[in-house]
């Protein structure tokens, strides 16, 4: 089965392949109108990795428990579309109720349905008690909304099945204080709950589940164990807008929004466990390739670590000079515009010097070498792939002097370092060149940069 991907006609397409595997029967009318929710959610401007073709990413296996966990899992995305959409918000509101920044599970949720209890009792939700915004919320309501829309529809046993899927997806969870993995915490769950909220835990064939839902979880962040690192920042890269608001713009973003950009992503990846990333339970994957899987992710996330650390430098001198010489500024006053499709815009690469290839950098074999230069596997509407200032400076400094100036960096970016005291700490060379290649761009700063550099 294959789809023309992020289509509408491709969405109604699967669900009609959903609903006749599950030989349940649908109406034209609710089948458009469930197509409808589904894209008004996750074709909002909001979304620019967790969108429809994030859907159809989960083709295989032709499972319809999984196409149907894949159609809702992230149909609620509350931090990145800053709420719901107009048709979300009404079926969400029936069992949550929102105070400040918290989301509470009602006392008297809506009794539609007997499934509900399940799904609270799967997710660990109680009432009274706040959901977690950064672990669990989005997953718990992309529940709560498939099982509203479906539950006329399809059977309780097959919406379960699905439910336990979604809540697989809950990202980066170790062993909990027992040592136990969270797929040895949710079986216990649902063997717990399925006879007081009459599931069939027989007919729901747990063990199945289970594995469908590791597999499932595993599908969700394949990206991480990506064989090709420029595709594992692509991913990386899109998801950028979706936390930083300012990014979605082209070309209007400032030096320094991009630099918080960047030092959040970074702060991020360094906050993973690649150990934490994958699922394994019950001899799902196998267990080579489950080490296989944890292996990628960590020499990814180590190579991203390098390639983001010199991209944050490269971001932390464009801001200290856009300080130097009047303020903080829109990147592209000191870079140059993107340029767009068959087109060439002047921009810095134009005006640095070309360095030849240090000896220390093998440019067939260096993953962070190739990455600066050829750039990223896909385009971004905010980013150039490549970064020639990036690759610049990992030309023309050491490695040590790379871990100074991001140190230093972090001195200046908290206050203890002034701008001044920041650039002085940028070996000459670098900063000439940077400096005077700036200034031939920003031509209202030109007089200001060259002043630093004589």
């Amino acid at each position: 089965m294959s789809y023309n991907q992020g289509s509408i006609p491709a969405l109604l397409e699967l669900l009609e392949h959903v609903f006749e595997d599950l030989e349940v029967i649908v109406s034209t009318d609710q089948l458009l109108g469930i197509a409808g929710i589904i894209v008004n959610a996750m074709s909002a401007h909001t979304r620019n990795y967790h969108n429809l073709e994030h859907v159809f990413n989960f083709r295989e296996p032709d499972d319809p428990i999984v196409h149907l966990a894949a159609l809702f899992h992230d149909i609620v995305y509350y931090q990145v579309d800053k709420g719901f959409s107009k048709e979300l918000e009404p079926i969400i509101a029936l069992f949550v109720r929102k105070e400040g920044d918290n989301f509470f599970l009602k006392d008297d949720p809506h009794p539609e349905f007997k499934i509900l209890t399940f799904i609270e009792k799967i997710f660990d939700a109680t009432p009274g008690l706040a959901i977690p915004i950064s672990s669990g919320l989005n997953e718990f309501l992309s529940a709560l909304v498939m099982v509203k829309l479906l539950n006329s529809t399809v059977s309780d046993i097959d919406l379960a099945k699905a439910v336990i899927c979604i809540e697989a997806t809950i990202p980066f969870r170790g062993p909990n204080e027992r040592g136990q993995s969270h797929f040895e915490v949710l079986r216990e769950r649902v063997v717990r709950n399925c006879h007081e909220n009459e599931i069939d835990c027989d007919q729901l064939n747990l063990d199945e589940a289970l594995r469908r839902a590791v597999i499932f979880s595993n599908k969700d962040v394949e990206a991480f164990s990506d064989q090709n690192v420029g595709r594992f920042l692509e991913n990386t890269w899109k998801l950028l807008p979706e936390s930083n608001i300012s990014l979605r713009s082209r070309g209007i973003y400032t030096i320094r929004e991009y630099r918080m950009a960047l030092q959040k992503m970074d702060a991020f990846l360094n906050s993973l466990n690649a150990d934490h990333i994958f699922s394994y339970y019950l001899d799902t994957p196998s267990t080579d390739d489950f080490r296989q899987m944890v292996g990628r992710a960590k020499f990814n996330l180590t190579i991203s670590g390098i390639y983001l650390r010199i991209k944050l430098i490269g971001s932390l001198l464009l801001e200290a000079l856009a300080d130097y010489s009047g303020g903080d500024a829109p990147l592209s006053l000191f870079v140059g515009d993107l340029p767009k499709p068959a087109e060439i815009a002047l921009s810095l690469e134009n005006f640095l010097p070309i360095l030849p290839t240090p000896d220390n950098i093998n440019s067939t074999t260096d993953e962070v070498y190739r990455l600066l230069e050829i750039g990223r596997t896909g385009e971004t509407v905010f980013d150039s792939k490549n970064s020639p200032l990036s690759l610049f400076m990992y030309k023309s400094l050491s490695e040590e002097d790379i871990s100074k100036i991001y140190l230093y960096g972090i001195d200046y970016i908290d206050g203890r370092l002034s701008t001044n005291d920041f650039l002085a700490k940028i070996p000459s060379p670098t900063l000439t060149a940077v400096a005077k290649g700036c200034a031939a761009l920003a031509i209202t700063r030109r007089a200001a940069l060259l002043s630093l550099v004589e």
